[in-house]
């Protein structure tokens, strides 16, 4: 009878995490030599030749010892490649995510019923919203069949990383927040955020325990978009196009920014001195920024302070040739 009613119960996403086998590492001979049938194709007879000789080399001599570590980390890791393969793949990376890296999102499905026309992109938007909520429901609740190949469950932690999740900019190595939890692990984040017109503003996509419908999401994100048509954004989400280093700086520009202007208001008065000059009033502001650089990097996080002494090295080259006018 026991048997009889687990075999009923549904699979949850998650119930074959802790049971699945770790990593298997292929032998160095089966490595090397998928690595010369993916370079043939590629390669004249005479480079295919030196390759070959290469590898040859290179499996009789170091390739022993590294694959000898490469067993070891596999005896202290479930899956040895993955931290490699984030970290390289995705973090490390400072090209812009965007284009750049995986992506993905809906597709138009619906044109074959609801053909293209203008003025009906938040409708689109709202009912795609609406299902990508049922889909995030479907995860959280465990309720997402485990994926299989025939009778041998895969691997489903990247569903995880599917909502709820963020990548912070970093100066060398960018990191990842997330924040996506089941039912049974606690509460988890459920609200959206919308750009409008360089302006980001969020809103909870329940009420009461049940997701939003298609009209009332179209009637909440029509409300914020009304609301800010009158005026352009700073449009900061354009930083997300840009390198990840140069968001870093941006970022500590803006914080440095955002004090000095604080400071200006709270004195009683400001005023330039006449009798200088536009160089020398330039070189003044440079030094009283680079003395505010030497006072936040000695509270910095080591990443910051990478940040921040890129900084100080462009106004020290700025105050260089300021002074050699």
């Amino acid at each position: 009878m026991a048997n009889h009613l687990s075999e009923s119960l549904p699979e949850r996403t998650f119930q074959y995490q802790s049971s699945l086998p770790p990593l298997p590492v292929p032998s160095l001979e089966t490595s090397l030599s998928k690595y010369l049938d993916a370079v043939r194709p590629f390669a004249s007879e005479k480079e295919f030749e030196a390759t070959v000789n290469t590898v040859r080399k290179f499996q009789e001599g170091v390739g022993k010892e590294l694959h000898q570590k490469l067993l070891q980390r596999a005896k202290t890791k479930k899956n040895w490649l993955e931290e490699w393969w984030l970290d390289t793949a995705y973090l490390e990376s400072r090209i812009p995510s965007q284009l750049n890296v995986n992506f993905g999102g809906p597709a138009p499905y619906l044109e074959h019923c609801w053909p293209p026309a203008e003025g009906t992109s938040l409708q689109r938007a709202s009912i795609m919203t609406w299902h990508t909520l049922q889909y995030w429901n479907l995860i959280r609740t465990e309720r997402l069949a485990p994926q299989k190949a025939g009778k041998t469950a895969l691997d489903m932690d990247q569903f995880r990383m599917l909502f709820c999740t963020c990548k912070v900019p970093g100066v060398n190595k960018d990191t990842i927040h997330n924040y996506f939890k089941t039912e049974l692990e606690g509460p988890c984040p459920s609200h959206l955020v919308v750009i409008c017109r360089g302006r980001i503003f969020t809103f909870d996509a329940l009420c009461d325990g049940q997701i939003l419908t298609p009209p009332e999401l179209l009637r909440l994100t029509k409300w914020e978009c009304k609301r800010e048509r009158k005026t352009q954004g700073d449009n900061l989400i354009k930083l997300l196009m840009i390198h990840s280093i140069s968001v870093v700086l941006y970022y500590i520009y803006l914080c440095l920014w955002s004090g000095t202007v604080r400071s200006r208001r709270r004195q009683t008065s400001y005023s330039i001195n006449p009798t200088k000059s536009r160089r020398q009033t330039e070189i003044d502001r440079l030094v009283r920024e680079r003395r505010k650089l030497k006072k936040q990097w000695r509270k910095a996080t080591e990443e910051e302070k990478e940040g921040i002494n890129l900084l100080q090295e462009e106004i020290q080259s700025r105050l260089s040739t300021l002074r050699r006018a």
